[in-house]
């Protein structure tokens, strides 16, 4: 399973940095177009293009529609509640889960 990541701005590892050196990513799986940005508010392209946008930095789960676009924010795996998603590119859906 391939891995598509961006940089985040506490992501101080010089090699992390060589190998997801992108601000922004857009790709194709399963027929849907996605896109992944750290911060929402620092995207300069044309989201209305993806089926599904993820975003970071804001450290708290989200899912709504922006201009027709399922936006994706997973949460953070650090901090006092740690989060991640699971999105499923055959059912359209996202299921958000608590680390304990």
């Amino acid at each position: 399973m391939p891995l598509h990541s961006v940089v985040g701005n506490a992501d101080v590892d010089p090699e992390m940095g060589k190998r997801f050196d992108e601000k922004f990513l857009k790709f194709e799986i399963g027929g849907r177009k996605i896109g992944i940005v750290h911060d929402f508010k620092h995207i300069s392209h044309n989201i209305q293009s993806l089926n599904i946008l993820f975003c970071g930095h804001r450290h708290f789960k989200m899912e709504k529609i922006i201009n027709g676009v399922k936006v994706i924010a997973p949460g953070a795996l650090g901090g006092p509640k740690p989060s991640f998603a699971v999105y499923d590119t055959g059912t359209n859906r996202v299921e958000f889960f608590e680390l304990k």
